[in-house]
């Protein structure tokens, strides 16, 4: 399991506390997530299933996954959570977030 920790003081930097509100609302209730990385260098993405807990994201990965070993190296990471179903423009919806992952 990897952990990516967003501690509401570093949200709240960023954010009001009705954006944050929103903001943690939307993770609980979306499940997919794409997570970048830097390997070698170089920017990496993936895709992966999330499960928000207790103020962090937690996602399942083989260890020896490219993403895995360059999160070894550098533990910084971002990720992007969106809504599948909404429409451009009207609807856009998404989520960033910067954090550090734990195994």
């Amino acid at each position: 399991m990897v952990s990516v920790k967003t501690g509401d003081s570093d949200i709240l930097y960023y954010m009001n506390k009705e954006l944050l509100a929103f903001s943690q609302n939307f993770i609980k209730e979306r499940y997919m997530a794409v997570v970048a990385c830097v390997s070698e260098g170089k920017p990496r993405s993936f895709t992966c299933w999330y499960q928000a807990y207790n103020g962090s994201l937690y996602w399942k990965s083989r260890t020896g996954s490219i993403h895995s070993t360059a999160f070894e190296q550098n533990p910084d990471a971002s990720l992007c959570i969106y809504d599948h179903d909404a429409s451009y423009p009207d609807n856009k919806t998404g989520v960033q977030v910067i954090g550090t992952v734990r195994k």
